[in-house]
């Protein structure tokens, strides 16, 4: 199986798990819902997906009642809940950090969710996914990115420090890379 097919088999996945938890319905309770990160740039190649909700100010009251929702369902296997509001940015937004785990088969479904508001996240997804759709062979920049992601993935996180960012912006500045050139040039 190449790549894009992998990708393409673990957004599958994510779609179900989206519907079946109902998730996006009991977060916009709190607000505005956006998936972001590599299921919106569609390049997924571990089982992560990253959401925000954008609210008019931060709200604890609506953030733990979202939590205790999302207990309920009783379709997560862990959930972990993290109040960063009034916290120093650590390239983070501020807000309340919510992790739900789903066991799918042999794959460990993270979430990361940010119950946030709009003044504190900025929009490089939106300008990441404009980069790639514009890109000259968009095949050949998704199999990049998540050829890539596969090589320097350890399973949970990536190697050398990297991160999906990193990543896209590597191929995107330098399309003309083969993809031994580009592990080079991410491990300088």
């Amino acid at each position: 199986m190449n790549a894009l097919q992998y990708s393409k088999e673990i957004k599958e996945e994510a779609n179900v798990i989206l519907q079946e938890s109902g998730i996006l319905e009991i977060l916009k309770e709190y607000g505005d819902v956006e998936v972001i990160g590599s299921y919106a740039l569609d390049v997924m190649y571990r089982p992560d997906i990253d959401i925000l909700v954008f609210a008019h100010s931060h709200n604890r009251r609506k953030a733990k009642e979202v939590t205790i929702k999302l207990l309920n369902l009783d379709y997560f296997n862990e959930l972990c809940f993290v109040n960063k509001v009034g916290e120093k940015s650590n390239g983070t937004p501020q807000g309340y950090y919510l992790q739900p785990h789903k066991r799918v088969a042999e794959r460990d479904w993270k979430f990361d969710i940010w119950l946030t508001t709009r003044g504190n996240f900025d929009d490089r997804n939106d300008i990441l996914k404009k980069r790639i759709m514009s890109a000259t062979d968009l095949d050949e920049t998704k199999q990049k990115i998540v050829m890539l992601k596969e090589h320097f993935s350890n399973g949970t996180k990536y190697n050398y420090a990297l991160n999906g960012n990193k990543i896209y912006n590597a191929v995107l500045d330098n399309p003309e890379l083969k993809i031994d050139e580009l592990k080079g040039l991410l491990t300088k």
